[in-house]
């Protein structure tokens, strides 16, 4: 299995457990940060696992508070395998001045991950138009869209850019009364192209938090309901979707040849 976006600090002290659940199972995991702070502790937790890919970022949320450190910021997305989470997030009405400081930062991202061919891994929540419109200009080598909400008649733009989408758990029956967007979401999920479908886990809230290859499995069992395929065929399909992004995206060959992922199926 995979997870193509997961907040792996959110553990907490039980990160050591999350990550033996991930190297036992053979997963492969994009564990994204919202800031220095959370990629730095990614780093130095996972140990250099073969499972585990951290991804630096800077959420859009906190954005207006590194506008003032790009530098420092593309220092570290020189360094970084994968970029992410970064965007806009335009769910909170926020003024704009904020949505414009988000933008300062979220292109500059872009344009050093252009620069080094990153795979990004991008939050577009209630600026899906936006979002994709900015993507469009940069091109990055590989993109991953994090949880997509947007309309439904924007997929085929989506599609058209080979854009992965990666499913959340937002899908679930559970969220049903929870998630004002939870059929827009199901219906995003049954009509993703096979090859560009992704999951992810996002960020573990369940209360005691559940183990990664848990999320997963529960998401893979449910989106095999609503795509009429097997979790069998969601799984395999979703690793190679993954491996995919990865293998196209210069600077990521070397995570390739030692994660799993690139062995056969």
């Amino acid at each position: 299995m995979i997870d193509a976006h997961c907040h792996l600090t959110v553990y907490g002290d039980k990160i050591e457990r999350a990550i033996k659940d991930i190297e036992d199972t053979n997963m492969v995991v994009i564990a994204v940060s919202s800031d220095f702070a959370t990629f730095h502790e990614t780093e130095s937790c996972i140990h250099e696992s073969d499972c585990i890919i951290p991804s630096f970022g800077i959420h859009p949320k906190v954005a207006p508070h590194h506008k003032n450190r790009l530098d420092e910021i593309y220092q570290e997305v020189v360094s970084a395998g994968v970029i992410g989470e970064i965007g806009l997030d335009n769910k909170g009405a926020f003024d704009e001045s904020i949505l414009n400081a988000q933008k300062k930062v979220f292109e500059s991202i872009l344009e050093a991950a252009c620069e080094y061919d990153k795979t990004v891994n991008v939050h577009c929540a209630g600026a899906e138009r936006e979002v994709l419109s900015i993507l469009e200009t940069y091109n990055p080598a590989g993109v991953i869209l994090h949880g997509y909400e947007g309309p439904v008649e924007s997929l085929s733009r989506v599609i058209d850019n080979d854009f992965m989408i990666s499913i959340g758990r937002g899908i679930l029956q559970e969220f049903k009364d929870r998630n004002p967007l939870w059929k827009r979401t199901r219906e995003i999920a049954e009509h993703t192209p096979y090859d560009l479908l992704l999951v992810e886990s996002d960020i573990p809230v369940v209360n005691p938090l559940t183990m990664p290859s848990e999320l997963i499995s529960e998401l893979i069992e449910e989106l095999s309901i609503i795509r009429k395929e097997t979790a069998i065929e969601i799984t395999a399909q979703t690793k190679r979707n993954l491996r995919q992004v990865l293998s196209s995206t210069a600077g990521m060959q070397k995570y390739c040849e030692k994660l799993r992922i690139v062995k056969s199926e």
